[in-house]
C-alpha cells in the first residue's frame, strides 16, 4: 500500500499532485514565456498563468508556503476540526474563490498502518461522486504533509445541530436520511462500505443538505460482505455492548427503522 500512495502523489517543489498534472505543462510553458518576456508579455498572460508566475517569483508567497499558510493554489485559514493523526482547515482558491476544506496529514505521525489507511482512503473517495457524499477535488503534497482538498459544507455537522436545537422534526429527520440511505447505496454500488457513520460524520450544507464524509475507516468489500453485515446486525440485537460499536452510533442519527442497519 505504501508504494501506491508513492505513485498517487508526486512532489516537484510547490506541492502539486497528478490530480493536476495535466497543467503542469501550461504552468511550465506560463512561467518561462513571463521569465523570459516583457511587462506586455506578462499583461497578456491569463489569471492562472499570472498566478503560477506569482507562486515562482514572490517572495511573500514563498514566506506563506513555508509557514504553512498557503499551499498549491489555496490559501488556508482557520481550523475546522481535528484528529487523532490531521486537522482540516478552511482554505480558499486563489482563482476562483471557491471555499474548500484541506484536511492536513502530517507524514511524521503516519506508520505503515495509518499510512496505508490514508491511501485507500483517497483511493476510496476518487470513486465516488454523489450529490450527499463530500467529493474529493485532489490531493496535494508537501515534504512533511498531505494535504486532501475536500468539499466544503458551510453548516457544520449533525452532532452539532441536534445538541444546539435538540431532536428534529420528522419531516427534516426523513429527509436527512433519505439522502443518507442514497448516499450510502452509491458506496455499495461501489462495493464499498463507510464503517464509521454517525452524527459528526454527516457534515450539511448552508440549506441543510446532509454531506457524509470522514471515509477514513472505509473499506471496499466484496465476498465478506455478509459477514460485515451479520456483525453489525448483531450488534443491532444487543449482542455488542460497546459504546463505539456501529449499532451505538446508529442511535444518534435522525429516523431509526427497527432492524434496519446502516454501513
Amino acid at each position: 500500500m505504501t508504494a501506491a500512495l508513492t505513485a498517487v502523489f508526486q512532489w516537484d517543489g510547490l506541492g502539486w499532485s497528478r490530480h493536476v498534472a495535466t497543467d503542469k505543462a501550461h504552468f511550465t510553458a506560463a512561467a518561462g514565456q513571463s521569465r523570459a518576456g516583457s511587462i506586455t508579455d506578462k499583461c497578456q498572460l491569463s489569471p492562472y498563468a499570472r498566478l503560477m508566475d506569482q507562486l515562482c517569483s514572490d517572495e511573500r508567497l514563498a514566506q506563506e508556503r513555508a509557514a504553512g499558510t498557503r499551499v498549491g493554489l489555496y490559501r488556508l485559514y482557520g481550523d475546522l476540526g481535528t484528529g487523532n493523526f490531521s486537522r482540516v482547515k478552511l482554505a480558499v482558491h486563489q482563482l476562483t474563490a471557491d471555499r474548500v476544506a484541506v484536511k492536513i496529514v502530517d507524514k511524521a505521525k503516519l506508520d505503515y498502518k495509518t499510512h496505508a489507511m490514508l491511501a485507500e482512503e483517497i483511493e476510496n473517495m476518487e470513486r465516488l461522486h454523489h450529490p450527499h457524499i463530500v467529493r474529493l477535488y485532489e490531493v496535494l503534497e508537501t515534504p512533511q504533509r498531505y494535504h486532501l482538498v475536500l468539499e466544503y459544507a458551510a453548516g457544520g455537522n449533525l452532532h452539532q445541530l441536534i445538541t444546539a436545537e435538540g431532536r428534529l422534526g420528522d419531516r427534516r429527520a426523513r429527509a436527512l436520511a433519505v439522502q443518507l440511505v442514497s448516499a450510502l447505496q452509491h458506496m455499495h454500488d461501489q462495493n464499498l462500505v463507510h464503517r464509521d457513520v454517525k452524527a459528526d460524520n454527516v457534515f450539511l450544507t448552508r440549506r441543510g443538505r446532509a454531506k457524509l464524509g470522514d471515509l477514513g475507516f472505509s473499506t471496499p468489500v466484496v465476498g465478506v460482505y455478509r459477514i460485515v453485515l451479520h456483525r453489525l446486525m448483531r450488534a443491532e440485537e444487543g449482542e455488542e455492548s460497546d459504546a463505539d460499536s456501529p449499532a451505538a452510533h446508529l442511535k444518534t442519527l435522525p429516523g431509526r427503522v427497527k432492524g434496519c442497519v446502516i454501513a
